[in-house]
């Protein structure tokens, strides 16, 4: 009897440890997935910045300061909303 629960709790000890070995890569995959959409969401957030400062030096030579700046938050707010319409959209 104690033979049988001896082998038991060694199965379920290997078990257990087979797990936490593949729980540690499944960490880590995630832990560097993580990492890479933070950097990629990051440059995106600088390309959009630069993206806004062209359009506004572009609309300066045209309009005035107020108004260029008008644009380019309408700009921005129609990128907003059409990103949070998206994701809406994909959690549903």
């Amino acid at each position: 009897m104690f033979k049988e629960l001896a082998n038991m709790l060694i199965a379920l000890l290997d078990l257990l440890e087979a797990e936490a070995a593949s729980a540690r890569r499944g960490i880590a995959v995630f832990c560097f997935t993580l990492m890479l959409g933070l950097g990629a969401g990051l440059i995106a957030l600088v390309a959009l910045a630069l993206l806004t400062w062209a359009v506004y030096l572009l609309l300066e030579r045209e309009m005035s300061q107020i108004g260029a700046l008008f644009f380019c938050a309408l700009i921005l707010i129609g990128i907003a909303g059409s990103s949070l319409w998206y994701i809406k959209r994909i959690l549903r």
